[in-house]
Formats: C-alpha cells, sequence, structure tokens
C-alpha cells in the first residue's frame, strides 16, 4: 500500500473533537460499518494533517491505510484519486483474491486501470449501454470493489475555496460512494485516504 506520508514535527492541537469524531467513524468501520467523511475547510487549516493523524491511528489499531491525492491542476485523469486507490489495491492483491474483490465490475474498474488487465487477463468488457447507465455502472463498481472484504473509511478533505458544481464528476462519484458506505453526502475531493481494517 502506499506509504504514510512522514511523521510530522509539530503535535496535532486544538483538533480533539475532530480527531475523536474521525476515530469514532473509523471504530465503525472496523466493526463493519463502512464510512465516507469529508473534512472541509480553508486552505491551509489541517485537514490533510488531520486525515494524516488519523491514518498513523488506523494503523495503530491494524487497519490497511491507501492514499490518493487530486491533481488541483489542469491535466488530471477523472477520479484521480479513486484511481490511486483502486491501483494500490490492485498491486496489493493476488490475482484469485482480487477478482473476487471486484467481482462482476472488474470489467468497468478495467477502463480506469488498464493494468488490471495483466493482472486479470480475461476480464470480460462491461455490457455496451448508455452513458449515463456506463457512468452509474464504473460509479457502483468502484464503490462497491472490495466490499466482500472489511468495510472501509473513506476520508475526503476539500477546500472551501473549491465548489464544484453538482455535476461535476467528483461530486457524483463521491455521493455515490457515500450512498453505498452510509455515509453523509460529499462534494469533491483534493485528498482521499481509504482505510480499512
Amino acid at each position: 500500500m502506499t506509504a504514510l506520508p512522514p511523521q510530522p514535527a509539530t503535535v496535532l492541537v486544538g483538533r480533539g473533537r475532530e480527531l475523536g469524531l474521525l476515530r469514532a467513524a473509523l471504530a465503525a468501520a472496523i466493526a463493519g460499518h463502512g464510512r465516507l467523511v469529508l473534512l472541509a475547510g480553508e486552505p491551509g487549516i489541517g485537514k490533510t494533517r488531520l486525515a494524516e493523524e488519523l491514518a498513523r491511528h488506523a494503523v495503530e489499531q491494524g487497519a490497511t491505510v491507501t492514499w490518493g491525492h487530486c491533481w488541483e491542476g489542469p491535466g488530471a485523469p477523472a477520479f484521480w484519486p479513486w484511481i490511486q486507490l483502486l491501483r494500490a489495491q490492485i498491486r496489493e492483491s493476488d490475482p484469485s483474491g482480487l477478482r473476487a474483490q471486484l467481482g462482476a465490475g472488474a470489467g468497468d474498474i478495467a477502463q480506469l486501470i488498464l493494468e488490471l488487465h495483466e493482472r486479470l487477463p480475461g476480464i470480460a468488457p462491461p455490457p455496451v449501454v448508455e452513458e449515463s447507465a456506463a457512468r452509474f455502472r464504473l460509479f457502483d463498481s468502484v464503490a462497491t470493489s472490495g466490499s466482500q472484504q472489511a468495510p472501509s473509511l473513506t476520508v475526503s478533505t476539500m477546500s472551501t475555496s473549491f465548489c464544484a458544481p453538482r455535476s461535476h464528476p467528483g461530486h457524483v462519484i463521491n455521493a455515490r460512494m457515500a450512498e453505498l458506505l452510509g455515509g453523509a453526502e460529499a462534494v469533491s475531493s483534493t485528498t482521499a485516504a481509504r482505510l480499512a481494517n
């Protein structure tokens, strides 16, 4: 899995309440109740630092942690943080376990992660359907990948200086993830961390 960021030289101060809420969400995920949490705030307020602190706690609890980061400039592929999370999952899984994790959505996910064809030869392409149905299948496949394993906690940070329209792909996929994970609706992410037991 992706390495954690280096240990910060400073102690996390003034975020006890927020860290408590995040730790409770992690405990719920470890107990079998997946969650999606959105950390929103002004740039530089400490959203990523808070997520890093939770990730360290998750590792101490025996959870697996993967990270995905948005590229805030032009040129990044759609769903970039989710692609990074899925690539980490694909890299760390043996082929037979991976096939079970991805299930019927493997063909949809292989549209995002082309190297999946190398790991799992013979993946059937998804059916040809209208664009909105294909997009829903893709979101559903990404959101449910690995759901046969442990539930996950997905933490997404968002700068309040960036408010995507509700039709933005980041909003749509995060809203679907939130629905499937049982969490609150999210808008768009600049950093996503998936924490799984």
